[in-house]
């Protein structure tokens, strides 16, 4: 049965905010010693039904902290009692569920606990969320690893030994999409090193080959954190005690927003956005930019694509010069150097024009020799040291590379730029040109 007063409700039960009329259900529950045994209260809370009405009445608009009526769908009958709790500086949210005795066994605390779970990771700005039953509790404990939960350590209360369990947004994202709980070292990881990334951030983020899956012995764990700005400090590594490399970027949201307005970063960017996991988002706005991101087609942006590969074609035309003039006098150093200034823009002109897009910087060459012509990429692979080449062999490549390049995209060479392409190209010598 659905009141105005609902917060949420799950298959069989509706959870609404307490009304005056629950204070002797809530009185006979929290003096139930069965209830109230493992929470520290043997006999019973100590408190009275008037007590309870005056607590009630003096509940504002929030649903949180405040208490809440498990009741049964089809009739409305009260069977329990839970909690919303306020996410913390770190994120950090606990809950509560009583139930009575007469309708334990059902699994109603498990419905309760996942609606609570989702509407948490739905509304509020929370990393994971918490509860800590008492070793003496096995219900509750298994309640809490049904729902995904991580035991994340232990203690000791006046009453009892308890177990902190946290069901993390990640974990509770993949459980809903139909995949199991991420996988170990990496939950563990994050569960340790999440908290403390909460204050001052705005979202946070996983990225690399472990949000692809992939990962291996020597991959980094590659954390984002977005802030409101400005970054003091974009790139932070340290060394995790279990041996495993941890590299944190500092963004803004507008920052990566801006990557996907240019197809040179989009191409990069869209890809590695819309395989990011969402650990937290304080305001929706990383996993809006997400689906932004997985919506991103390369064939939007043609025209700017056309004008940055003239652009960069025009600009690289010093390095040409620079090429020519090196090998006219044996300098392998200074050669090498200027093919260090063109070679990655050659890959990314014929990346752009492609309309390819990155999931990984490891299969960015195999991706180019599958879409590129077949004289580009037999360049492309002695300039980059695919082949066996001296630097001078490879410094023609690079030259050669570029007067392909130039020829099969000339319908793209804007005309501000044709006259200094043009003869960049003409002082390539013929007889270079495959010659390698």
């Amino acid at each position: 049965m659905n009141t105005p007063s609902d917060i949420f409700t799950t298959p069989r039960l509706a959870i609404r905010r307490a009304r005056s009329e629950d204070a002797a259900f809530l009185n006979r529950l929290w003096k139930n010693p069965r209830v109230m045994t493992n929470v520290g209260f043997p006999q019973g809370l100590p408190i009275t039904r008037e007590q309870i009405k005056v607590q009630i009445a003096r509940q504002g608009a929030s649903v949180y902290d405040k208490y809440l009526i498990v009741t049964l769908r089809e009739s409305g009958e009260p069977i329990g009692e839970c909690k919303l709790g306020s996410p913390d500086l770190q994120g950090i949210s606990t809950t509560d569920v009583k139930l009575s005795p007469e309708f334990w066994g059902q699994r109603y605390g498990v419905e309760v606990k996942q609606g609570l779970l989702d509407y948490l990771f739905t509304h509020a700005p929370v990393l994971a969320v918490e509860a800590d039953p008492a070793c003496t509790n096995p219900a509750s404990i298994r309640m809490q690893e049904a729902v995904g939960g991580l035991r994340v350590r232990e203690y000791d209360s006046a009453f009892n030994h308890h177990y902190v369990y946290r069901a993390h947004r990640f974990d509770w994202q993949r459980l809903k999409n139909g995949q199991p709980a991420a996988p170990e070292p990496l939950r563990s990881l994050l569960a340790e090193l999440l908290p403390d990334l909460v204050p001052g951030s705005q979202a946070l983020a996983l990225a690399g080959s472990f949000a692809r899956g992939c990962e291996n012995g020597f991959s980094d764990l590659d954390l984002y954190r977005f802030v409101d700005g400005p970054v003091e400090a974009p790139h932070r590594y340290w060394l995790h005690p279990s041996g495993r490399l941890v590299s944190l970027t500092t963004t803004t949201i507008s920052a990566e927003a801006a990557k996907l307005e240019k197809p040179q970063t989009a191409a990069w960017a869209a890809p590695g956005l819309s395989q990011m996991w969402v650990l937290f988002d304080r305001t929706g706005d990383l996993a809006r930019l997400k689906s932004q991101a997985v919506a991103y087609d390369p064939l939007s942006q043609r025209e700017q694509a056309a004008v940055w590969i003239s652009e960069t074609l025009h600009g690289n035309a010093e390095e040409v010069t620079k090429i020519i003039a090196a090998l006219a006098r044996n300098d392998d150093g200074a050669a090498l150097h200027a093919l260090l200034g063109i070679d990655y823009n050659l890959n990314m002109i014929a990346a752009v024009h492609q309309g390819m897009l990155f999931e990984t910087e490891n299969s960015f060459f195999e991706q180019l020799r599958l879409v590129a012509p077949p004289d580009w990429g037999r360049a492309q692979r002695v300039m980059m040291g695919f082949e066996r080449a001296t630097i001078a062999q490879r410094a023609r490549a690079g030259l050669d590379l570029y007067r392909f390049t130039c020829r099969w995209l000339d319908d793209l060479i804007q005309p501000q730029h044709r006259e200094i392409i043009a003869y960049a190209v003409s002082l390539i010598p013929a007889e270079w040109e495959r010659e390698d």
